[in-house]
């Protein structure tokens, strides 16, 4: 959708690129310059095309700002008790934003590789301290 400005939003896929960068990083989250991924401890396989296909890993595009507008901020930030928690209403739909996945597949998700994910976007919705 074009706003009044001129922009757009931007597209639901993870970018091939982010893919590609990620991949040159260690360990099950690997963050890069335009994104972060995550190797599913436990891959999920999912209805396809002509069968089936196994989820191993999920790759997170670089928010936006109208990321935010349009889900809101799915990290609630409380500097004065030192907390972080997650809106567990808005993380899904960030989550599918971000990475394509949909929410009735995160629910096939093994409960710590979920929670993975939500901490591996979470530096995104934080401020810089």
């Amino acid at each position: 959708m074009v706003g009044d400005e001129g922009f757009s939003d931007p597209p639901l896929e993870p970018n091939p690129e982010t893919a590609a960068q990620v991949e040159a990083f260690e360990g099950p989250i690997r963050y890069g310059d335009d994104g972060v991924s995550h190797v599913l401890a436990v891959p999920i396989t999912v209805p396809a095309k002509g069968g089936t296909k196994t989820i191993d890993r999920i790759v997170f595009r670089r928010p936006t700002g109208g990321d935010i507008l349009e889900v809101g901020n799915p990290v609630i930030f409380d500097p004065g008790r030192a907390q972080i928690t997650h809106d567990m209403q808005r993380m899904p739909l960030m989550i599918f934003r971000l990475s394509g996945v949909q929410p009735p597949v995160l629910a096939k998700m093994d409960p710590r590789d979920l929670v993975d994910c939500m901490w591996a976007i979470t530096p995104f919705f934080i401020p810089r301290m």
